[in-house]
């Protein structure tokens, strides 16, 4: 989560933990957090800080704060200029991951909605994990966005 990267002390433990990872061959993922947050430190100064992440998973309000694009599958495109991989959520509408010059779409699964807190997590936890997994951007959404769909049917993610 870019949380850590919103005060000086915890953006270096982050960037220094990322430059581990990468030493040792490992992927880095990173969800941008808040759109108040890049608004507020500049998009310019997030890619600075997120170089070097291999999978971006932006909600739709943080990839459009990201690129200026306001469609989903523009916003995609355009964040795979920085970014090897991007799954974009999108809410109840699904979700977009590409790689590449690929885009694939997956739409949300129908579920009742008690609360939504934890839903975009739980999807990009089940992406990554997939993701790792099996190399199949498709897959991957369909994981994370049945595992939001589940998360959405408690209160407070639980």
């Amino acid at each position: 989560m870019a949380y850590a990267f919103f005060e000086q002390q915890p953006r270096q433990a982050a960037r220094a933990a990322m430059q581990c990872v990468k030493q040792h061959d490992g992927l880095v993922s990173l969800a941008p957090s808040s759109c108040d947050y890049l608004q507020r430190i500049w998009v310019d100064q997030f890619l600075a800080l997120a170089e070097g992440v291999d999978v971006l998973l932006p909600n739709l309000d943080e990839g459009r704060v990201l690129t200026g694009e306001t469609q989903p599958e523009q916003v995609t495109l355009a964040l795979l200029q920085w970014f090897p991989v991007v799954a974009l959520k999108k809410g109840a509408d699904g979700a977009l991951a590409g790689s590449g010059s690929t885009v694939v779409h997956q739409p949300g699964f129908a579920a009742p909605v008690v609360d939504t807190t934890g839903a975009g997590d739980a999807c990009a936890a089940a992406f990554i994990v997939s993701w790792l997994a099996r190399r199949d951007l498709k897959a991957a959404l369909v994981q994370g966005t049945r595992l939001a769909a589940d998360v959405v049917q408690a209160a407070a993610g639980r």
